[in-house]
């Protein structure tokens, strides 16, 4: 699917000005996504306690030395984050088919990520400024590495201090760290424009941009003075395909001897779900549902499941009920 277009009223600038509208993903990319983007930092990095601190300088040896060895363990996002939260509520919810259904640890990161790219995106780039691998993990969350504090300051676009409040003393970065290449916040253009007397504008852009599914586009102005205003609802790109539906195919029951409304049949339970590859699980609904009244004859279950990008998928299952067979002798 391609951007070509993206416009909208800008809000929050000071005065008459000409200002820069920048593009940016806000989800994680594929390997092919991931080149690293230098203006695009992860927030909430800086300890709070920074504000309180005196700072006193880096010290040329020992622990908090420019050469000296520090570890760091980068904890990756999951791709399909909302997916990931579908499957915990599901398989801890007794009514739910997928209840008690674990995944192994592969499985896990194979439906909901980090990709097995991201992940050596990561690795690969680490090594790239000089970094050792010292651990991985199987689920592909969390990578450790070995390196100098120098190279640490290097790779991330930050510095590194000492720091003391009253007669504790420590070291910590004093910026947000410069996203990693697999964090996929990458820069897709920019447009320039100029604002009305009330600091308002109006623009359009067009940018060739492949966008895959799931992926959510921000834009933020900036004006001469460094002024930011992010504008604009998030837009979601969405794909054409409906949830994949999973049924008990055709259920056979036999009546039971009371009948209900002066009918004969028989309540029938069965469990029906649906996984979409962008949302992960989804809300399957069956009508009639599970645990409902069945007549004697076949009756036509019709499932349906709606994703978040309003796509719907639809299949149907059939319950038959029949009389109990009488025993001849």
């Amino acid at each position: 699917m391609k951007v070509s277009r993206f416009a909208d009223r800008v809000v929050g600038l000071l005065g008459a000005a000409a200002f820069c509208a920048a593009l940016t993903w806000s989800s994680a990319g594929s390997a092919a996504e991931s080149a690293r983007d230098e203006t695009v930092r992860l927030q909430g990095h800086v300890l709070p306690a920074l504000a309180s601190a005196a700072r006193d300088g880096v010290s040329k040896s020992g622990v908090s030395g420019p050469d000296a060895t520090m570890s760091l363990t980068i904890v990756l996002r999951r791709d399909d984050e909302a997916g990931f939260q579908a499957y915990l509520h599901d398989v801890y919810d007794p009514q739910s088919p997928s209840f008690r259904h674990f995944l192994t640890q592969a499985d896990l990161s194979a439906r909901f990520g980090p990709s097995a790219a991201d992940y050596e995106d990561v690795s690969n780039f680490l090594q790239s400024e000089g970094w050792d691998i010292a651990e991985r993990s199987a689920n592909r969350m969390t990578l450790t590495a070995l390196g100098t504090r120098l190279q640490t300051e290097r790779a991330f676009g930050v510095r590194i201090d000492d720091y003391r409040i009253g007669n504790s003393t420590f070291f910590a970065n004093d910026a947000d760290p410069l996203a990693l290449p697999a964090e996929g916040q990458q820069f897709l253009g920019s447009v320039n424009t100029t604002t009305d007397g009330n600091g308002d504008a109006t623009f359009n852009g067009t940018f060739s941009v492949t966008v895959n599914t799931s992926r959510t586009i921000t834009a933020t102005a900036t004006d001469p003075v460094g002024n930011t205003s992010e504008f604009s609802a998030a837009t979601t790109i969405c794909d054409n395909d409906g949830p994949i539906i999973s049924t008990p195919g055709p259920i056979d029951a036999t009546a039971q001897k009371k009948k209900v409304n002066k009918k004969k049949g028989a309540f029938v339970f069965f469990g029906v779900s649906a996984f979409d590859p962008e949302d992960g699980m989804v809300t399957a609904t069956a009508n009639p549902p599970s645990g409902s009244f069945f007549p004697l004859g076949t009756t036509n279950v019709q499932v349906t499941a709606t994703d978040s990008c309003g796509n719907t998928s639809s299949t149907s299952f059939a319950v038959t009920v029949a009389k109990k067979k009488k025993k001849h002798h």
